[in-house]
């Protein structure tokens, strides 16, 4: 016996007909996957996902209050708290999103001002270093 016979059994009620929808899935970039392209790859999966469950919570809604059955809106309950943790998880994705995007704006922009210099060694390397060019005059040593 299959699960939908026993549902039928169990319910007392013939199933809905409606024609499925037409699923069109999101096929994966190809080649260097970039933060933009993931986010929307799994954004769209995301809404593809969440928009299945939403039809699956009515038919199930619509099963608990015709059958009246305690289970059947347990489970519509259960359903319907899937659907906001995955709301949940979408909002998520966003805040990440951005964390990144702003710990790479400060790693690009991340610059170092040394403002001591030490010099190991005596007062007569220091005096040749300038006169050789290796020091300049505001104290920034040039490297080759």
């Amino acid at each position: 016996m299959s699960q939908e016979d026993e549902l039928k059994d169990m319910f007392d009620l013939t199933p809905a007909k409606t024609e499925p929808k037409e699923v069109v899935p999101v096929e994966a970039p190809k080649g260097n996957l970039e933060l933009q392209t993931d986010f929307e790859y799994t954004r769209d999966n995301m809404y593809t996902a969440m928009e299945m469950q939403n039809e699956a919570m009515q038919e199930m809604l619509e099963l608990a209050k015709a059958s009246g059955h305690q289970r059947a809106f347990e489970v519509f309950g259960s359903m319907f708290s899937q659907y906001t943790d995955a709301q949940t998880k979408l909002m998520n994705l966003h805040q990440q999103k951005e964390k990144i995007k702003n710990d790479e704006a400060k790693t690009v922009n991340n610059t170092t001002n040394v403002q001591q210099n030490v010099l190991v060694g005596s007062t007569k390397d220091l005096l040749s270093m300038v006169k050789k060019g290796q020091i300049k005059e505001d104290g920034e040593i040039v490297r080759e």
